[in-house]
């Protein structure tokens, strides 16, 4: 299995890492990056970022940093063109878009154009090789607020937060491993 995606992805923890329990068995590895953007993932993937990797399942979280420069289709966009090449590449391979999660401002323009990229990235599930998964209500409580204890920044994720996000994204990737 592989991550792909932000420094979001990149911080999910090495050690007791809460997404291991859903794939215990398989090995997986973590090609998050810090700042990096959709434009910056596909370059490495056309650069063979993937080399000899043979992923049953990518797990692609990215986005965020394309928030304040594109409008919500054009990431939206960029995200399918990411899916549309790891899947020339790793036909055989399912891919798990993870959608962006919510940023702790309450109603901010932000926070509005990351449901909108969320709105347009649920149109992936049409393609049989993808599945989509929003984990925004594992983070956002009735009033719509997001704890601290979950983001530290308001943007990356503490380490209860990567809990609440894994115990949210885990079953959908036992469910898509098939184990």
């Amino acid at each position: 299995m592989v991550f792909l995606g932000d420094s979001i992805t990149q911080g999910i923890p090495k050690k007791n890492n809460p997404f291991a329990k859903y794939f215990v068995g398989l090995s997986s590895i973590n090609l998050g990056i810090g700042a990096d953007r959709i434009e910056h993932v596909l370059y490495r993937l056309r650069n063979d970022q993937l080399g000899n990797l043979n992923p049953r399942l990518v797990v692609l979280h990215i986005g965020i940093n394309n928030i304040g420069i594109h409008k919500p289709r054009t990431i939206a966009n960029g995200i399918y063109n990411l899916v549309l090449e790891i899947n020339r590449q790793r036909p055989s391979a399912r891919v798990l878009v993870v959608g962006l999660l919510p940023t702790q401002a309450k109603r901010t323009k932000m926070r509005r154009k990351i449901r909108q990229v969320n709105d347009y990235l649920q149109l992936l599930d049409n393609l049989s090789y993808v599945e989509f998964h929003d984990s925004s209500r594992a983070f956002i409580s009735g009033d719509q607020s997001i704890s601290e204890r979950l983001l530290y920044d308001g943007i990356h994720p503490t380490a209860k937060g990567y809990r609440v996000w894994a115990n949210d994204v885990g079953p959908v990737i036992k469910d898509l491993l098939q184990i």
